[in-house]
């Protein structure tokens, strides 16, 4: 058998769907570092390179999803808040995709709804869970804005929800 001079390595994006060569020095190394796109999930194959070409690849490996420490997440869209009795009901849709790692909170802020009213952080427990259930007080018009959480910080709040009294 010829002696190894490279291993190609490859990466998919789609579960195995489809393919993309991974663009490097050759090298008989066994270990490298792989540069990806942040956020995606990806899978890899390995396959030594010989003087005939190409020998087989490997098993995939298990599903990896690279993010930078240091980066933020993206806001929440879709706040939305249901009046039920005494309690406010709200929602919101996850952050659809997180370059800096996983949701590990939400804040949750509200004001009267009146352009002069200061933001409140609601204080409630540590959950990536995307509704929550707040006990504010009655008569008032609010409006309620949420910002993710992860490692790096928290990221910017979303978009005001339509006002509603409680």
């Amino acid at each position: 058998m010829p002696p190894v001079t490279d291993y190609a390595i490859r990466y998919s994006a789609d579960s195995g769907v489809t393919w993309s060569l991974y663009s490097h020095q050759p090298s008989t190394a066994t270990s490298c570092r792989v540069v990806v796109a942040n956020g995606n999930t990806y899978i890899f194959q390995v396959a030594p390179v010989v003087s005939g070409g190409v020998g087989v690849y490997s098993a995939s490996s298990v599903p990896v999803t690279p993010y930078s420490p240091t980066a933020k997440p993206d806001a929440p869209s879709g706040v939305v808040g249901v009046k039920r009795g005494a309690v406010m009901s709200l929602s919101w849709n996850a952050v659809p995709r997180n370059a800096g790692g996983p949701v590990k909170d939400y804040v949750i802020q509200y004001r009267v709804n009146s352009p002069q009213a200061v933001w409140r952080t609601y204080r409630d427990a540590v959950s990536s869970a995307t509704t929550a259930q707040l006990r504010l007080r009655p008569g008032y018009s609010y409006v309620f804005r949420v910002a993710a959480k992860n490692l790096a910080g928290t990221g910017m709040y979303s978009s005001e929800s339509a006002p509603i009294t409680i």
